[in-house]
């Protein structure tokens, strides 16, 4: 997302937004794929950079919400409501799927995974960002609440993600909310 676009975002947003994204989107811009997924696209800002960084690439995203597919295809990217655990494409139909953020919403991560792994081609590349269990910790206890732990976390990532993929590499960068 460049900065023009966002006028009315903080600058100390955008370059946590910057941060957080960067690892991701490296790693899709880096793998130069020619079909590329993105499952739970959100209101689409990610997906939009990739197909402005990949021009050549045919560019897809999905999201469970009818309102949040609307705001990705209004910055003309073909997008689909979908669900991630029934993906609606042929088996090896993307060489890169991406889900950032959005697997510890989904009720069968497992599911889920057996469908990214079915609409990847052989040799393709799975990026996943979520985030790590202390996440909002510190809020959530002195809000005098309990830690939330979710589906699919950067503590339990790997395990999850093993029945369906054979190279996992993890990149760990810190997320975790800082309150005072």
């Amino acid at each position: 997302m460049r900065r023009a676009d966002m006028p009315a975002l903080p600058r100390r947003l955008y370059k946590r937004w910057l941060r957080l994204q960067g690892p991701a989107f490296a790693a899709v811009v880096a793998a130069a794929p020619s079909d590329y997924l993105e499952i739970g696209c959100g209101t689409g800002e990610f997906v939009a950079e990739v197909s402005e960084a990949l021009p050549q690439a045919r560019t897809v995203a999905t999201d469970r919400s009818e309102t949040m597919a609307l705001a990705t295809a209004r910055r003309g990217v073909l997008t689909q409501v979908a669900l991630a655990d029934d993906l609606p494409f042929a088996d090896a139909s993307f060489d890169v799927v991406y889900a950032g953020w959005m697997l510890y919403h989904v009720p069968d991560v497992d599911a889920a995974l057996a469908e990214v792994r079915r609409v990847l081609r052989p040799g393709g590349t799975f990026v996943a960002a979520t985030n790590g269990d202390r996440h909002l910790a510190d809020l959530l206890t002195e809000a005098g609440g309990t830690r939330l732990l979710t589906g699919f976390s950067s503590e339990n990532a790997e395990q999850q993600l093993a029945p369906h993929f054979g190279d996992i590499a993890r990149e760990d960068f810190d997320t975790r909310a800082h309150f005072t």
